[in-house]
């Protein structure tokens, strides 16, 4: 083991030793610690002395310290061990010395105080042999291991030149001389004081039995002076009644009053025992009752406690049933607008395949009303060709008309008189041919421009209806996307897509018509 940390191997085989063996052992080695040369190069006993000469190596001194030999130049020593020892010694004389002179002060002061508290011989022959021993006790017992500690004297000037030196504990740290003489004269002082209390608690615990020994004494006393009294007043009086002469009449007559007296008295005597008795029969069961009351009292505030802890539980639990009331409720709301939301989901899942059908069929409705829009502008084509080419021959026949009625008018004017009657019939049916014609030409007319009105409305309705339908896709787009809100909005697709098969079939209705119209054409032309 090394030698830095102090610590012998012998120290870890002795586990069998007791606290003070231990104690006396760790003390001692405290004190070799302390004896030893601890310098450094920052803390030295004198900075400007020479160098020491040769020193031994440290398994050396740990070899010379365990066997108590010592050299210093080639010359054995005694070890500090037993310095240590010899300066411990003259310590516990001189703490023995200041010890004695304050317990005798003290036993003289007491004394003192005695002989003005206790003037009487007896008291204080009572109290002198239990305070003698104790006294003696102090006196004669050493100091034990606990109060010897590692207390120096300040006269040994071995230890007033290692002031200023430190001591190096197992844990590493340097502690000064100083400090550990300060905390020896602390410990001292308090051992001190401590012994002055345990000697004053000793006084008082014999002084207490003094004390009551002396009121048992004094009550003996007291109750010994009352019968003495009452004896002596018998006596006083039976020498009253011995001294003086009575007749025998008289003498029955005291006899009678004294027998009568005494019955009196012994009923006094037992009404008064009676009245103790029953005092104290009541008071013990006052005492009783009072405990019992004092349990019981006890009893019903440790209920109280419990009652307002189980009310305070029993208020926990129905403010927490209530809020599973709640929450159920709210669960069994929840669960029913879940339910009516998917009734309502799988209704407008049904409604929204409905309305893609009839979507459907208003889109193949459209496509043939395109359809015949195109067929009907194909017809308004042809008719407007067939209106051109009319005027084209109207216009021709009005050239020939110029023509002819030139060549009439040339004709006439070799021919007036052979062919008046000719050109009279050919001008008749002229006429009537262009009247007739004329009469169809304002007839056509009439029915491009009502068949350009009709066509007019038609492509008003037609946007309107695809107006409405894209309304629709987007509502229903809509009615996919969100959930119905309100049972009006449920509605709503269902009027816009009966007024689009309305406005649908008065559309068909009114292209069918027309259609049968252009169809009738060809045959008046």
């Amino acid at each position: 083991m090394n030698s830095k940390n102090g610590k012998s191997p012998v120290r870890q085989k002795l586990h069998s030793e007791n606290f003070e063996e231990k104690y006396d052992r760790r003390l001692e080695f405290h004190e070799t610690l302390r004896s030893r040369h601890n310098t450094t190069s920052c803390r030295q006993d004198n900075p400007g002395r020479a160098k020491e000469p040769e020193r031994h190596s440290p398994r050396e001194q740990e070899f010379f310290r365990r066997r108590h030999i010592w050299t210093d130049d080639k010359q054995i020593g005694s070890s500090p061990k037993s310095k240590i020892n010899v300066a411990h010694s003259s310590m516990i004389e001189t703490i023995k010395s200041k010890d004695a002179d304050i317990s005798t002060r003290f036993q003289m002061s007491w004394n003192h105080n005695r002989s003005n508290t206790y003037p009487f011989d007896y008291r204080s022959s009572i109290y002198e042999p239990c305070l003698r021993p104790d006294y003696n006790k102090t006196q004669s017992n050493d100091l034990t291991v606990r109060e010897r500690g590692v207390q120096t004297i300040q006269e040994t000037p071995s230890i007033c030149l290692k002031r200023d030196s430190s001591q190096q504990t197992d844990c590493a740290i340097a502690v000064l001389n100083g400090e550990l003489l300060q905390l020896s004269e602390y410990l001292m002082e308090a051992l001190h004081r401590e012994r002055k209390l345990k000697k004053k608690l000793c006084v008082l615990q014999e002084l207490l039995s003094v004390l009551v020994q002396t009121s048992e004494k004094s009550w003996m006393a007291q109750l010994n002076d009352d019968h003495l009294k009452c004896k002596v007043a018998k006596l006083e009086n039976q020498l009253f009644y011995y001294t003086q002469s009575f007749p025998k009449t008289s003498v029955k007559r005291l006899l009678l009053e004294m027998e009568d007296h005494k019955m009196k008295y012994q009923k006094k005597a037992k009404e008064s025992l009676q009245k103790l008795s029953d005092e104290k029969i009541a008071t013990m069961s006052l005492s009783v009752s009072s405990d019992e009351c004092d349990l019981w009292k006890e009893e019903y505030e440790k209920l109280k406690v419990d009652w307002i802890d189980l009310n305070n539980k029993h208020c926990e639990l129905k403010n927490e049933m209530n809020i599973l009331r709640s929450k159920l409720q709210m669960v069994v709301s929840q669960e029913s607008l879940c339910q009516h939301l998917h009734n309502r989901i799988q209704e407008m899942e049904k409604e929204q395949i409905e309305l893609q059908a009839i979507n459907e069929h208003l889109q193949e409705e459209n496509e043939l009303q395109k359809e015949q829009l195109i067929s009907l502008q194909g017809r308004l084509r042809n008719s407007e060709e067939q209106k051109l080419e009319m005027q084209k021959h109207i216009k021709t026949l009005q050239i020939d008309i110029v023509k002819l009625e030139q060549v009439n008018m040339s004709e006439c004017k070799r021919d007036t008189t052979t062919s008046q009657l000719s050109e009279s019939r050919e001008e008749e049916m002229q006429s009537d041919q262009l009247q007739a014609v004329k009469e169809t030409l304002l007839s056509q007319e009439k029915e491009c421009a009502s068949l350009k009105a009709e066509l007019e409305l038609i492509t008003d309705e037609y946007q309107s209806c695809q107006r409405k339908l894209k309304q629709c896709r987007e509502e229903l787009k809509g009615m996919s996307r969100q959930k119905p809100k309100r049972r009006c909005c449920f509605w709503l697709p269902v009027l816009m897509v009966t007024l689009a098969v309305v406005m649908a079939l008065l559309i068909s209705s009114h292209i069918e018509h027309y259609t049968h119209g252009s169809i009738t054409l060809p045959q008046v032309y």
